[in-house]
Protein backbone atom coordinates (compact mmCIF):
# COMPACT_ATOMS: atom_id res chain seq x y z
CA UNK A 1 0.00 0.00 0.00
CA UNK A 2 2.81 2.39 -0.79
CA UNK A 3 1.67 5.88 -1.67
CA UNK A 4 -1.40 5.71 0.59
CA UNK A 5 0.09 8.14 3.11
CA UNK A 6 -0.01 10.94 0.52
CA UNK A 7 -3.71 10.31 -0.21
CA UNK A 8 -4.86 10.79 3.36
CA UNK A 9 -4.22 14.09 5.10
CA UNK A 10 -5.07 14.72 8.74
CA UNK A 11 -7.03 17.91 9.20
CA UNK A 12 -7.36 19.85 12.43
CA UNK A 13 -10.92 21.09 12.94
CA UNK A 14 -12.32 23.48 15.52
CA UNK A 15 -15.84 24.84 15.84
CA UNK A 16 -16.98 27.94 17.69
CA UNK A 17 -20.40 29.42 18.34
CA UNK A 18 -20.40 33.17 17.90
CA UNK A 19 -23.25 35.32 19.24
CA UNK A 20 -23.92 38.34 17.03
CA UNK A 21 -26.15 41.30 17.77
CA UNK A 22 -28.52 42.56 15.06
CA UNK A 23 -26.58 44.16 12.22
CA UNK A 24 -24.32 43.29 9.33
CA UNK A 25 -20.86 41.76 9.77
CA UNK A 26 -17.95 40.65 7.60
CA UNK A 27 -15.81 37.63 8.59
CA UNK A 28 -12.45 37.28 6.82
CA UNK A 29 -8.92 35.91 7.15
CA UNK A 30 -6.58 38.43 8.76
CA UNK A 31 -3.25 38.81 6.95
CA UNK A 32 -0.49 36.66 8.42
CA UNK A 33 1.16 33.25 8.07
CA UNK A 34 -2.16 31.38 7.77
CA UNK A 35 -3.19 33.79 5.03
CA UNK A 36 -0.49 32.48 2.70
CA UNK A 37 -1.01 29.39 0.55
CA UNK A 38 0.21 26.19 2.13
CA UNK A 39 2.31 23.42 0.61
CA UNK A 40 0.90 20.09 -0.45
CA UNK A 41 -2.19 21.29 -2.27
CA UNK A 42 -4.50 20.93 0.73
CA UNK A 43 -5.85 24.47 0.42
CA UNK A 44 -5.76 24.82 4.20
CA UNK A 45 -6.44 26.84 6.24
CA UNK A 46 -10.13 27.26 5.58
CA UNK A 47 -13.33 28.37 7.22
CA UNK A 48 -17.08 27.74 6.95
CA UNK A 49 -19.66 30.01 8.55
CA UNK A 50 -23.19 28.62 8.97
CA UNK A 51 -26.30 29.26 11.01
CA UNK A 52 -26.00 27.53 14.39
CA UNK A 53 -28.06 24.34 14.65
CA UNK A 54 -29.19 25.49 18.10
CA UNK A 55 -30.81 28.60 16.59
CA UNK A 56 -32.61 27.35 13.44
CA UNK A 57 -35.36 29.97 13.40
CA UNK A 58 -33.07 32.97 13.79
CA UNK A 59 -33.21 35.64 11.13
CA UNK A 60 -29.62 35.11 9.97
CA UNK A 61 -28.49 35.40 6.37
CA UNK A 62 -24.94 34.30 5.46
CA UNK A 63 -23.41 34.89 2.05
CA UNK A 64 -19.86 33.89 1.22
CA UNK A 65 -18.17 35.92 -1.47
CA UNK A 66 -17.14 32.70 -3.26
CA UNK A 67 -19.94 30.55 -4.67
CA UNK A 68 -18.76 27.43 -2.83
CA UNK A 69 -19.01 29.12 0.59
CA UNK A 70 -15.39 28.34 1.44
CA UNK A 71 -13.25 31.05 3.06
CA UNK A 72 -9.83 29.91 1.89
CA UNK A 73 -6.43 31.30 2.85
CA UNK A 74 -6.03 33.45 -0.27
CA UNK A 75 -9.57 34.54 -0.89
CA UNK A 76 -12.89 34.67 0.73
CA UNK A 77 -15.01 36.48 3.19
CA UNK A 78 -18.54 36.06 4.42
CA UNK A 79 -21.21 38.67 4.99
CA UNK A 80 -23.62 37.94 7.84
CA UNK A 81 -26.87 39.79 8.44
CA UNK A 82 -28.68 39.31 11.75
CA UNK A 83 -32.21 40.70 11.98
CA UNK A 84 -34.45 41.28 14.98
CA UNK A 85 -32.56 39.70 17.86
CA UNK A 86 -29.10 38.39 18.70
CA UNK A 87 -28.35 35.05 17.03
CA UNK A 88 -25.57 32.49 16.92
CA UNK A 89 -23.51 31.41 13.94
CA UNK A 90 -21.24 28.37 13.80
CA UNK A 91 -17.68 29.10 12.66
CA UNK A 92 -15.80 25.93 11.71
CA UNK A 93 -12.09 26.21 10.98
CA UNK A 94 -9.84 23.70 9.22
CA UNK A 95 -6.05 23.62 9.27
CA UNK A 96 -3.01 21.37 8.91
CA UNK A 97 -2.26 20.11 12.46
CA UNK A 98 1.40 19.56 11.52
CA UNK A 99 1.68 23.28 10.74
CA UNK A 100 0.20 25.32 13.60
CA UNK A 101 0.99 28.52 11.71
CA UNK A 102 -1.79 27.60 9.27
CA UNK A 103 -4.52 28.03 11.90
CA UNK A 104 -7.00 30.60 10.63
CA UNK A 105 -6.71 34.04 12.16
CA UNK A 106 -10.18 35.46 11.62
CA UNK A 107 -11.40 38.98 12.00
CA UNK A 108 -15.00 40.08 12.38
CA UNK A 109 -15.90 43.61 11.36
CA UNK A 110 -19.29 45.14 12.08
CA UNK A 111 -20.43 46.99 8.98
CA UNK A 112 -23.85 48.15 10.10
CA UNK A 113 -25.81 48.44 13.34
CA UNK A 114 -29.53 49.18 13.20
CA UNK A 115 -30.66 52.38 14.88
CA UNK A 116 -32.28 51.82 18.25
CA UNK A 117 -35.74 53.31 18.60
CA UNK A 118 -35.85 56.46 20.70
CA UNK A 119 -37.16 56.06 24.22
CA UNK A 120 -40.63 57.52 24.75
CA UNK A 121 -40.57 60.90 26.45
Amino acid sequence: MSGQAERIVNVGVAAHLMLLEPGTFCVFHAPGPAHRKTDGGTGLSGVRVTRAPSDPDAAVMIRALDDDGWLGPDRGAALIRVDGRPARVLVTTYHDPARPETRPNLQVARLYAPAKPAAPS
